[in-house]
């Protein structure tokens, strides 16, 4: 029996919509006037996805990350079923609950007593399944007394909260979201989050589609990326972030997102030698470059919980440059991002670079951090007006660990002193 709890093959998904302006006293003098002179409106189609390819297997986790516009709802109504593909198959094998459009599913006039029972009955639960695991839906989204009032009178968060209390009593196979974990206070994002590590243990399947990209690399084993309605890649999560995060760089600095993703420079602008050779990690606009990079004055380093340390680089310009910044970013094994700064956030003003300038940098450092293996990914950037511009940007080039000789647990060391006095 295959273990693949979900299989999308050749799906496409197309929609029509008018050409014409929705809006104002014209169009609407515009409809009647179609509907007496039978006109039909023109009609343009588009595709939300296409051809879109791949599999879950139980147990695993899946992110999707993209634009917004890029196809990630629509796919996500697909897999939960409350939407049918123009083309290809979707075969999904288990119990599926969906947290989709907030609130979707609920009907704002009724109590949220009553949707409820309304979702639960929806999901397939009986009204003594939901009689036995009322109580415990009621006290995990703590909304308490509102619970016997209309929805409609409900914040966003409250919403939330009776929505995700709903679904984490289904015993679904397949948990799908989208994007709902962004609303609500930290506390009770934390609840949630500790549920889908819990539901993870017991090898369930979750799909969830964020923005939040640490979410992303924390829960999800797998990403795939969409692109206007495209799959441009599925990976290990880190490494679909960050492939994610690139392509977004293109586009905040208008360049052509084909070629800066594979590396070329404009053969107008830069001779073969300043052309950088970029790899997956290693990415920029060509008009200077990050060399030497090193933690310690070295390619990596073992450094003892609480010490100081020191990443330093080079950098040359291949041409003028106003205003340079210069940032680092720590992230551990997992992805999540621990520390970040560069020169804007610390107030540094850096000079002006002439073509063929070369400088040193260093960035000084606590180590307080808990024990383990981090990465250090390097920033070389300006502004041109209000557009941030990547000059060269080299991610996870350096490599260190942490050890430690107090005992603590965390990810963050604080070196906390305990005073203890007779009153």
């Amino acid at each position: 029996m295959s273990s693949e709890i979900i299989t999308v093959t050749a799906l496409s998904k197309k929609f029509t919509q008018n050409r014409e302006n929705k809006g104002g006293k014209a169009y609407s003098w515009k409809i009647l006037l179609k509907a007496l002179t039978c006109k039909q409106e023109k009609k343009t189609e588009f595709y939300a996805l296409r051809d879109i390819n791949f599999s879950v297997c139980k147990g695993t986790s899946l992110g999707i990350i993209g634009l917004n516009g890029s196809g990630k709802t629509t796919l996500l109504q697909i897999l939960a079923g409350t939407m049918k593909p123009t083309k290809g198959t979707v075969s999904v094998n288990g119990r599926v609950a969906a947290l989709l459009e907030l609130g979707s599913g609920f009907n704002p006039e009724f109590t949220g007593v009553e949707n409820v029972y309304l979702s639960s009955s929806l999901y397939g639960l009986t009204k003594q399944e939901t009689d036995s695991k009322f109580q415990s839906i009621a006290d995990f989204a703590e909304i308490g007394d509102f619970i016997t009032q209309p929805v409609k009178t409900y914040s966003s968060g409250m919403v939330l909260r009776l929505a995700f209390a709903v679904i984490s009593h289904i015993e679904a196979d397949i948990l799908i979201i989208d994007e709902a974990l962004a609303v609500g206070d930290a506390r009770f994002q934390m609840k949630c989050f500790k549920y889908l590590l819990k539901f993870q243990k017991s090898k369930g399947t979750i799909i969830l589609a964020s923005h939040d990209l640490n979410s992303i690399t924390q829960l999800c084993d797998y990403s795939l990326i969409l692109m206007s309605g495209h799959l441009v890649q599925i990976n290990k999560s880190i490494n679909a972030v960050n492939e994610y995060t690139k392509i977004i760089d293109s586009l905040n600095h208008n360049t052509d997102e084909c070629k800066l993703i594979k590396g070329s420079a404009s053969s107008k602008t830069f001779s073969a030698e300043q052309k950088l050779k970029i790899n997956k990690m290693s990415y920029g606009l060509m008009l200077g470059e990050i060399r030497n990079i090193k933690i310690n004055n070295s390619k990596t380093a073992l450094i003892k919980s609480g010490e100081s340390f020191v990443i330093s680089f080079k950098i040359h310009s291949f041409d003028n440059i106003n205003d340079p910044i210069f940032a680092i970013r720590i992230r551990d094994i997992k992805g999540q991002e621990i520390y970040g700064t560069n020169t804007q956030f610390l107030d540094v003003q850096t000079p002006t670079l002439e073509k063929g300038d070369e400088y040193k940098i260093k960035f000084t450092l606590q180590a307080n951090f808990g024990p383990g293996n981090y990465l250090i990914s390097i920033g070389f950037t300006c502004y041109d007006n209000d557009n941030l511009k990547v000059i060269h940007r080299l991610r996870e080039c350096l490599e260190f660990e942490i050890y430690n000789e107090n005992e603590f647990f965390g990810i963050s060391n604080c070196f906390s002193k305990f005073f203890m006095e007779h009153e």
